[in-house]
């Protein structure tokens, strides 16, 4: 069984149409992959974080 990650952030973007219906999980595992990194390196700017994503 897979995991749903994000699953809010999944609807947010079904509900808007912002992202075409098979690429959601794909942004979604992205999207978390930054938020656990961002928080990881929490004493950096976001610009600094974004950049060292």
């Amino acid at each position: 069984m897979r995991k749903i990650v994000l699953p809010e952030f999944q609807d947010y973007m079904r509900a808007k149409n912002l992202v075409n219906e098979k690429y959601i999980r794909f942004y979604a595992h992205w999207a978390n992959k930054f938020l656990s990194f961002s928080k990881s390196n929490g004493n950096l700017s976001y610009v600094y974080r974004f950049r060292s994503f």
